[in-house]
């Protein structure tokens, strides 16, 4: 308890009220005065690490078995309580709570409400704040003035509502999701300027997010996880005509960007998800590691032995499940691979600074090559 004190002091120190509208009595939350100007890199690793710190306090505190019903209240008013009150009039008002989405008091929203129990965050979509915490980061409007931190705490403050509560029970807020995927797509795929084309693909990575996405952020939350929605979906409908695109393309460099974008989609999914096209996922992974081998050989340096021993296994194997046409591009990338590898030693090799070792590898990359 002493240290959840402390962690309000922190936040109540680095926040200040606001008063909006007399009249209405409409009140807000901003940075305290010690933020003064733009926001530095020094101020933003301050809020992070007063945010972790409630992260770790909440997240004993329910270890311990102590579950209190008013922490969805402290992620509402940043431990403001005396001057916000979370009352059912405050609640139904979709506006009231604009600092849960605004960068960089996210920051504090997110160290509360990443360990909070799925009891807790049930009581955030019972009073419809939930719903509009997502609305607003999955929204367009919202990406418009992003930065790469705010894009960050968005994406993991949307897995933590995702991940603890069903949210596809309900059916309005996944309609508004869809909807706002269609429009991220379709500013991706017009003719507008790069910037708006660029705030489509961040719109639509954030909504990616609800789907799959389990970053530490999550994941170290007191242990309190659903599993990732949809899945099964996710991979039919996304990741197996981004395989097939993959094999279709002729640039390596599109090949490349469309193997990567599986590959990560994948280390997310349960292998059953995609045992039948274990060929396809391959035969993508096995094009990246040969794009990257050749534009940048030092990335793989630690990992030679793995890639090796995967290479070998599949061009060695006789009897294997699949297509046979995608199994023998699997096994030709695999064998270039290997064949690459020699080369790349050899003619670090020629650059000795002795000239014994020059000579001989010299003489060991004229072999090779007569050899191939």
């Amino acid at each position: 308890m002493i240290a959840l004190f402390f962690s309000r002091h922190l936040y109540r120190k680095a926040t200040k009220p606001v008063e909006l509208n007399e009249n209405s009595g409409q009140k807000s939350l901003a940075l305290s005065d010690d933020f003064a100007g733009p926001i530095n890199a020094a101020e933003l690793r301050y809020l992070k690490q007063i945010s972790d710190h409630a992260s770790l306090v909440i997240a004993e505190i329910n270890g311990c078995g102590h579950h209190f019903h008013q922490l969805e209240a402290y992620y509402l008013t940043l431990f403001r309580d005396d001057f916000i009150s979370v009352s059912d009039s405050l609640v139904s008002q979709q506006d009231s709570w604009p600092w849960l989405n605004e960068h960089p008091l996210n920051i504090l929203s997110l160290g509360i409400l990443r360990p909070l129990l799925p009891s807790n965050v049930k009581n955030l979509y019972d009073v419809g704040i939930a719903q509009n915490v997502i609305i607003g980061g999955v929204s367009r409007r919202s990406r418009m003035n992003g930065t790469t931190d705010d894009f960050q705490v968005t994406a993991a403050t949307l897995a933590v509502l995702a991940n603890k509560y069903k949210l596809e029970d309900h059916v309005d807020l996944m309609v508004t999701i869809e909807e706002c995927l269609q429009s991220a797509f379709d500013l991706v795929t017009s003719e507008s300027s790069l910037e708006d084309r660029n705030i489509g693909l961040e719109q639509a990575s954030i909504i990616f997010t609800l789907a799959v996405i389990l970053e530490a952020s999550v994941t170290n939350s007191a242990g309190f996880i659903q599993g990732p929605l949809w899945m099964q979906k996710l991979y039919v409908d996304l990741v197996k005509p981004m395989i097939s695109k993959a094999s279709e393309a002729k640039e390596s460099i599109i090949r490349n960007n469309y193997g990567v974008a599986i590959l990560h989609m994948v280390k997310y999914m349960a292998f059953p998800i995609y045992e039948d096209d274990i060929s396809n996922d391959t035969l993508a992974a096995l094009d990246v590691l040969r794009t990257t081998m050749l534009e940048m050989p030092q990335a793989e340096q630690d990992h030679l032995r793995s890639i090796v021993n995967i290479c070998i296994t599949i061009f060695s194997q006789p009897q294997q499940r699949g297509d046979t046409r995608v199994l023998s591009k699997c096994a030709t990338l695999a064998l270039e691979i290997v064949g690459h590898l020699p080369r790349r030693g050899l003619a670090f090799a020629c650059g000795h600074n002795v000239r014994e070792v020059r000579s001989t590898a010299r003489m060991a990359r004229a072999a090779w090559f007569d050899m191939k």
